[in-house]
């Protein structure tokens, strides 16, 4: 290039190699500044107001910006004239512009990693850019999908920035231009040339983007109408606040669409921030969340993100129970991560039920023989009963002289001497007896104390019995629970076994499953290279006659984006797309289709056979965790009825050493009582 330039400091700039071309200038690398390059205006003579706005913008130009956008570094100058020629910013390579991220068709392509917590940090990085942005005073104005780009590490930086709406140090810039999709209701319709924008239209866009890449690139007012008619088309949608997947949808007379992520797929915080973001009427925009406010609410939920057990690329919320992805598809959606799916599938390595077969086999319910329970001997001495013996009745050798003289008073009797010896016979019939008494009172106290001790002894010997019965039918009891406990845990493990084994059985057969799934794919190879070969053309490079960017993102928002998606069925649940516009559609994907070309020596397309893998892998997933599953519950069943069976004998060995002890201090009472009964 023969023409020279400098920059607004009077410094030479050598212009380079063209990096691309667009509709308003050419990019050029900048030789001696790595990382810089210099964008080229096609007119040579840029209005005033636009150069006017260049010269602010590079004075307004800070690290802050330079880190979240292309902002303008220094202007470019031709050296005759000093005329404005176009800006210097940093260069931006290796980033995608952000609709090819969050479109499901577009990412399986653009960023085939991409999951859902890869879409989550790419919101977060969004929400800081934008507050970096409306913290320096500046405004985008005209957000859009091409504005924003991402790079493979989520960062974002945003460009056409010499388009933002632009302040400093008194002096402002409008923002003349702007895409209905993203522009909030009270701007719906009007000339943007005779709007100031401000913070808060750029919120409702940030709103718009965020929900994109969180909700599989479905616009938050695209969705189907429960009304009369076809229904509002977005903007209409928009200027209404007839936000498709409001809890208040009903109301509205919307619902979302088909195979679409519900609003549950946030936590409420963020849900209530999409609501407050979408809300009319104008007064509203006041209320709409700022960016730093998003960047909080995305924050808390990036940290606690689950993986899904059934399908590794599947990432979402902890607040829900289970994986809202793996629901999706069972109600027949695409699985929207199918890339990441394979991608973690051949990186997770074989998993193998092995183990738990292992684990399954080595369970045993816990049984002993009751011969082998405690066998009833006592481990301790029984107690020294000591009985003493019985003390004869001793009587008075006086009482043995009475009898002597009442004999000879008897004696006397049979004589004359009659009246001597009744008397006698009296007297010594009353000593006899008072010594009979005396000597019985003697015997008496000397055996008291071994009368009361036989006495406690035959009560304790009873009092044992009792005691030694209760104990057995205690004792027959344990055994009865034992043996129940046993029967019932056998069977209550069984059953688990057997449905653990089911699972071991369905899961060795996948791979004989798998091979004919393959089988039957080769069988239809025509359908699915040709397939294959509409997926290359989106919609949304068509430019179709009288299909727009408003009915493209309402496309999208049904699931339809490229070729392959356009099918009778699928239009005819599109609002808005009559048997016209469906024809349009129909006739572009019949002419596609005729310059398809079948190869049969072509193997099978790389989608097809990744989303084969996807569905073997969550299926082989399905039955791995339910093996997995099965075999820890059988291990719990069997733990859980081993503890309780193991109290039950420490119960069983315990009465068992109870009564033996029992017994032995009962046999050693009764024969002490015994032995004390036969002194007698």
């Amino acid at each position: 290039m023969s023409e020279r330039f400098v920059d607004h400091r009077g410094r030479r700039i050598e212009l380079g190699n063209v990096i691309g071309k667009g509709g308003e200038g050419t990019v050029y690398e900048v030789v001696g500044q790595v990382g810089a390059v210099a964008k080229l205006y096609h007119s040579k003579t840029v209005p005033d107001i636009k150069a006017a706005k260049l010269k602010v913008m590079v004075e307004a130009s800070n690290d802050q910006l330079f880190k979240v956008s292309a902002w303008p570094k220094a202007t470019v100058h031709s050296e005759t004239n000093r005329a404005i020629r176009g800006i210097i910013m940093d260069r931006v390579s290796g980033y995608r512009e952000i609709h090819t991220l969050y479109s499901p068709a577009h990412r399986n392509s653009a960023f085939p990693k991409a999951d859902w917590g890869f879409l989550l940090r790419t919101a977060e990085n969004l929400a800081r850019a934008f507050s970096v942005l409306h913290r320096n005073g500046q405004v985008i104005g005209d957000v859009n999908q091409s504005n924003v780009l991402v790079a493979s590490d989520a960062l974002v930086k945003l460009i056409d920035t010499d388009s933002f709406r632009v302040s400093f140090n008194g002096r402002s810039f409008p923002c003349e231009v702007g895409v209905p999709l993203f522009t909030p209701p009270e701007l719906q319709g009007k000339n943007f040339r005779d709007v100031d924008r401000a913070e808060s239209h750029d919120l409702f866009g940030l709103a718009v983007l965020i929900f994109h890449l969180l909700f599989m690139g479905r616009h938050p007012f695209s969705g189907r109408s429960t009304g009369s008619g076809d229904g509002p088309t977005i903007e209409q949608a928009i200027s209404e606040g007839r936000f498709a997947f409001s809890v208040n949808a009903a109301r509205l007379q919307m619902q979302p669409p088909p195979h679409a992520p519900q609003l549950t797929l946030v936590p409420r915080p963020v849900a209530e921030l999409f609501e407050q973001a979408f809300a009319v009427p104008a007064a509203a925009s006041s209320r709409r969340p700022s960016a730093q406010q998003w960047l909080d609410g995305l924050s808390r939920i990036s940290g606690e993100l689950n993986v899904c057990k059934t399908d590794r690329g599947h990432r979402y919320g902890r607040h829900l129970s289970s994986c809202p992805w793996c629901d999706l598809v069972t109600r027949g959606s695409p699985n929207f991560f199918v890339t990441v799916s394979v991608q973690a599938t051949l990186h997770s390595g074989p998993r193998t039920i092995a183990s738990f077969q292992l684990r399954i086999n080595g369970l045993k319910i816990l049984e002993r023989s009751f011969l082998t329970a405690s066998s009833g001997v006592s481990n301790t001495a029984p107690p020294e009963i000591v009985i003493p013996p019985e003390i004869p009745l001793q009587r008075p050798i006086t009482q043995t002289i009475a009898v002597c003289v009442a004999v000879i008073g008897i004696l006397l009797c049979f004589t004359t001497l009659i009246p001597i010896g009744l008397p006698i016979v009296f007297g010594m019939a009353i000593w006899w007896a008072v010594m009979e008494l005396d000597a019985r009172d003697r015997y008496r106290g000397a055996n008291s104390m071994r009368n009361e001790l036989l006495a406690r002894l035959r009560r304790s010997t009873q009092e044992m019995r009792r005691a030694i019965e209760v104990a057995e039918w205690e004792r027959a009891e344990v055994k009865k629970d034992i043996l129940s406990r046993v029967e019932r845990g056998k069977t209550g493990l069984g059953e688990v076994v057997q449905r653990a084994k089911a699972a071991f059985t369905q899961y060795q057969r996948l791979d004989g499953e798998f091979a004919a799934q393959r089988s039957q794919l080769e069988m239809k190879k025509r359908e699915l290279q040709l397939d294959a070969f509409l997926r290359q053309f989106f919609i949304s490079d068509a430019q179709l006659p009288k299909i727009g960017l408003g009915r493209v993102a309402t496309l999208e928002s049904f699931g339809i984006e490229t070729a392959a998606d356009i099918e009778d069925y699928a239009l005819s649940l599109v609002p808005g797309f009559g048997p016209v516009l469906a024809s349009t559609l129909l006739a572009w994907r019949s002419a596609l289709a005729s310059q398809f070309r079948f190869n049969p020596s072509t193997a099978l397309p790389q989608g097809e056979l990744n989303r084969l893998l996807q569905r073997q892998t969550q299926q082989r997933n399905q039955v791995f965790n339910q093996a997995a599953v099965l075999t820890s519950e059988a291990e719990r069943c069997c733990q859980r009825v081993n503890t309780e069976l193991q109290g039950c004998w420490s119960q069983h060995d315990e009465l068992s050493r109870r009564l033996a002890d029992m017994t032995h201090r009962w046999t050693a009472a009764d024969g002490a009582l015994a032995l004390a009964t036969r002194r007698q």
